[in-house]
């Protein structure tokens, strides 16, 4: 047929042609799909307060024109917010239950812009009394790795976590692993790792936002029923007997009340190491003194660049301990903007006038993670303070909370600093993380407390020379140098260390494989340490890297499940067993 004779007139396209089309139709779509997404909600956040309450937060659209919020929850509008609202505060709420949350933006144009969908669980209500197969004390990255590897064998948890988050310092600040090579990660943190890639689409997965960190573990936590998470409560006391930690005594933060939880097995997660030393198991705190078989133990003046013990330096062990630190987070909110905080309480800015300038800091050459933020770690003088925590390792929590609070104002004083003497008024806390804490991380990184002793004590060789000490019984590997803070203020700004205490080990770190028997403390027959376990404060500069916790819980969790099974103690547990649940 003559397509004329229909009244159509064909245009042949070119391949040129046909190419420049297909060129303006992408980028048509990507326009789109770029106005959708900008007009969104963003940073979107739920977290539980209570039994009965969840807050929402979010911030505006990058572009458009909002008229207000809608607050959508479980698919229900449940709020209609002003423009400049950026939370929403939900209650009543049942405990124990999960809901989904989503913010519509209703713009100028008439349109409604919904942001993607959160999820968050409100706490379960604290029992007065109770019992569980396994209790796990602590929600930091060890105790996250043993409530999820035992609940996959079928056990039920109770992890007992005294903030709102998961995660210890993967969540709490330290947003960039602590791992030369990614290749090397493995186990649940390779699983968080994946998962951190997925959500951004796009980097390694080794660097990640605390919200969203938060947010991947609560979700790993969340596929397992059989893991009771309690937010909120600290451990005060346990109950013994001998060779045993028959139950913890735990009290809620928010009202004071104090429960107890019976376990056959409790799993230490915590920094501090305080139940099994409650339990009556052996511990250290502070250095060792130098030895052959550690070099760089005790009193210590360390040249990082070449490699030096400088003099002064006598070796003599001590009861000092690395600095502590709140490591903010904070990002560049560009020219003309002035997020200037209040001067924090303690502030002298003697205590920072060695801090490089912003563009040589840590944070600014190494601390960049997504959207746009930097991790504020800096030392000697910046995020730390050394000597104010010496006591912490086995103090009340009321003596602890003094010394977090001081490290707050410390940190803080740092970020004044850069504000106003370095003139960076642009530079402020993250505007999107620890909303509910004042964009400030609620958890203190304790890089060392107590060291429980166990069957085995790894030492600085056991990492330094692990291509000859293969160890058999291993159930974790780590890849990170041995890292001290300074345990003492560095005063003589003429050396080059970084502070008394200090140093950095990288030619004497090769990846190293990590011992069962550290995790199985001495006097103990149904306890296993996943944080604080037993190495001098040498070897531990390594292990507390939160990759290494994550997969030493993990065999914590993975022992503690086979003792169960088996009806017997975690140290008569083959180790050839624990490795075999780890490598399913």
């Amino acid at each position: 047929m003559d397509n004329s004779s229909c009244g159509l007139q064909v245009h042949s396209i070119d391949d040129t042609e046909g190419e420049e089309m297909k060129k303006a139709l992408v980028v048509l779509v990507l326009a789109g799909f770029r106005a959708a997404v900008w007009a969104q909600p963003t940073a979107v956040e739920a977290l539980a307060q209570s039994p009965t309450q969840i807050n929402v937060y979010w911030l505006p659209p990058a572009e458009g024109q909002v008229q207000s919020y809608i607050v959508v929850r479980d698919g229900q509008p449940v709020a209609t917010l002003p423009a400049d609202a950026r939370e929403f505060v939900d209650e009543p709420l049942q405990p124990a239950q999960t809901y989904r949350y989503r913010v519509v933006a209703q713009m100028a144009d008439g349109s409604q812009q919904p942001s993607p969908e959160v999820s968050e669980r409100t706490f379960r209500e604290l029992p007065q009394r109770i019992r569980y197969p396994l209790v796990v004390v602590g929600g930091t990255a060890s105790g996250v790795g043993a409530a999820v590897t035992a609940a996959r064998e079928g056990v039920t948890v109770a992890l007992l976590e005294q903030t709102n988050r998961l995660g210890g310092m993967i969540s709490n600040g330290v947003s960039l692993t602590d791992m030369r090579n990614p290749a090397r990660s493995n186990g649940l943190f390779e699983e968080f790792r994946r998962a951190v890639q997925q959500y951004y689409g796009t980097g390694n997965g080794m660097a990640y936002e605390p919200r969203v960190a938060n947010m991947l573990l609560k979700g790993i936590v969340a596929q397992h029923p059989n893991i009771h998470v309690y937010f909120r409560v600290r451990p005060v006391g346990v109950i013994r007997e001998p060779g045993r930690v028959r139950a913890v005594i735990v009290q809620d933060r928010l009202t004071g009340r104090k429960a107890i939880f019976e376990g056959d097995i409790i799993i230490d997660a915590t920094f501090e190491g305080d139940i099994a030393a409650w339990g009556g198991a052996p511990f250290r705190v502070g250095r060792e003194p130098r030895s052959p078989e550690e070099p760089h133990a005790g009193h210590i003046y360390y040249d990082r660049a070449n490699d030096q013990i400088l003099p002064g330096s006598t070796g003599k062990g001590d009861k000092r301990i690395p600095s502590y630190a709140i490591l903010l987070a904070v990002k560049d909110y560009g020219p003309g903007a002035d997020k200037t905080i209040p001067q924090p309480p303690f502030y002298d800015k003697n205590n920072y006038i060695h801090t490089p300038p912003w563009e040589r800091t840590w944070a600014y050459l190494y601390g960049r993670f997504p959207g746009g933020k930097f991790e504020i770690n800096q030392h000697p003088q910046g995020s730390n303070l050394p000597g104010i925590n010496y006591d912490y390792p086995t103090a009340s929590w009321k003596r602890r909370d003094e010394i977090a609070e001081r490290y707050k104002w410390n940190a803080l004083g740092y970020l004044y600093y850069i504000q106003t003497e370095l003139g960076l008024k642009n530079i402020g806390l993250a505007e999107d993380e620890y909303r509910d804490s004042n964009n400030i991380p609620p958890q203190l990184y304790v890089r060392e407390a107590r060291r429980i002793m166990g069957h085995v004590l790894m030492n600085q060789s056991d990492v330094w020379k692990a291509r000859e000490r293969l160890r058999p019984d291993s159930i974790a590997i780590g890849d990170y140098p041995m890292d001290s803070h300074a345990v003492q203020p560095k005063t003589d700004w003429t050396s080059p260390d970084m502070g008394e205490g200090e140093f950095w080990l990288v030619k004497y770190t090769p990846w190293y494989q990590v011992p069962f028997g550290i995790l199985l403390p001495l006097k103990l027959d149904n306890v296993l340490v996943a944080t604080a376990v037993s190495a001098t404060h040498v070897a531990y500069g390594t292990l507390r890297m939160e990759p290494v916790r994550m997969n030493m819980g993990q065999a914590a969790g993975a022992a503690a499940a086979l003792a169960l099974r088996y009806g017997t103690e975690p140290k008569r547990i083959p180790s050839r067993l624990v490795q075999e649940v780890l490598l399913r």
